[in-house]
């Protein structure tokens, strides 16, 4: 199956690096992206949750004792994780002093839900791709009004085919599910389909897939108008086609075809431009030579 990526004339540099950025999900334009609808629970670390919320008072850290306690929780905590999901990874331990008053517990679970969910959108990293490449409006969103280019993946490469076969497996390639109902449930109990890979039927027309990573995995990881932006090695080798907008500039094709020539690594890269039909709304692609 091929899977295409559309991009902006500027990204070009994906091609001459090597590299893809993952995106943060809360830089997504869709608002509702990876943020399910959180019910209230009195549930402070849910099984699965990779941030672990622990009340410690400042003595409690320091007294050896009180400490072997905290840690015996942390791992109880991993214990139970593991066994419902093999790829679980504690990725960070958060302590918070309790509250003293008698509404201190209600207060302190509802701190410790306001602070996962603000952080939900940012535990992973999403690169977006879709089945279409012959979608009008995405050419025009997503690849500059048809002044970008697509790259065109083949999934049957390895480098979409992480070794583990389970849903968390980093790198693994999913199926974005379309509904009209925004998935509910308690933070860190909810399958990963329904956080990650759920969303509205208005974002049907794109026929989505995500690679889902880990920020750890990241090759490199930059700065760019305040923004984080972390990138991935890819391999010339799972790319097939670049194909140029309809409004691609020349100096944007010369600079691909001089990525392309530049290497036997790109020899197998087909390259090619979108025309515009004369009869109806589709586009035609016509290869050119490299």
């Amino acid at each position: 199956m091929k899977l295409y990526k559309y991009c902006p004339p500027e990204r070009s540099n994906i091609l001459k690096n090597c590299q893809i950025s993952f995106s943060i999900p809360s830089n997504f334009n869709d608002p509702f992206d990876c943020l399910p609808s959180y019910k209230e629970s009195e549930v402070l670390n849910p099984i699965g949750q990779r941030v672990y919320f622990q009340q410690a008072a400042p003595e409690d850290i320091v007294d050896p004792i009180k400490r072997k306690k905290l840690n015996a929780e942390i791992l109880e905590h991993v214990k139970k994780s593991f066994e419902i999901d093999p790829a679980f990874a504690l990725e960070s331990v958060v302590q918070v002093e309790p509250i003293p008053n008698e509404d201190g517990e209600a207060a302190l679970a509802a701190g410790f839900r306001g602070s996962m969910q603000a952080g939900a959108q940012d535990n992973k990293l999403i690169l977006s791709l879709s089945e279409e490449r012959n979608n009008l409006l995405m050419w025009a969103h997503y690849a500059a009004e048809h002044s970008g280019f697509i790259i065109s993946f083949d999934t049957n490469h390895d480098y979409f085919n992480p070794e583990g076969t389970h849903l968390g497996t980093p790198g693994k390639l999913h199926r974005v599910i379309y509904t009209s109902r925004r998935p509910c449930g308690i933070f860190g109990t909810l399958p990963l389909h329904e956080t990650y890979l759920t969303k509205s039927l208005d974002w049907q027309s794109e026929k989505e897939w995500r690679v889902i990573q880990d920020r750890k995995n990241a090759s490199k990881s930059i700065n760019v108008n305040g923004k984080s932006i972390h990138l991935f090695d890819i391999p010339p080798s799972c790319i097939s086609e670049i194909i140029l907008g309809a409004r691609c500039e020349k100096v944007v094709e010369d600079e691909i075809r001089h990525i392309l020539a530049s290497s036997k690594n790109w020899s197998h890269v087909k390259l090619l431009r979108a025309t515009s039909d004369e009869k109806v709304y589709q586009l035609n692609y016509c290869a050119i030579s490299t």
